[in-house]
């Protein structure tokens, strides 16, 4: 299963499989393992710039410690998928 095919199941309509590099960056400064298949930039929510949107559990994880440590608060409450059926 890719990317799209998760956005699919998980109902994310409007998204960018790329991460914005500062955003990027930034996360992979909170965790050990490499980040990027764990997570889309969805514009679902009708905001301009978007946001960053888990697919996994593991992503849920990532994202709760990047706002723990940036002061952020990108939601964390989303339905995801198993982290063993994305590659």
């Amino acid at each position: 299963m890719n990317k799209q095919d998760a956005c699919s199941i998980l109902g994310i309509v409007v998204f960018d499989t790329a991460l914005p590099q500062g955003f990027f960056d930034e996360l992979t400064s909170v965790t050990p393992s490499h980040p990027l298949g764990h997570f889309v930039w969805s514009y679902d929510d009708s905001t301009l710039l978007g946001a960053p949107r888990p697919l996994t559990q593991k992503g849920v994880e990532i994202l709760k410690a990047y706002n723990e440590r940036f002061g952020t608060q990108y939601d964390t409450n989303v339905r995801v998928i198993p982290d063993c059926i994305l590659f």
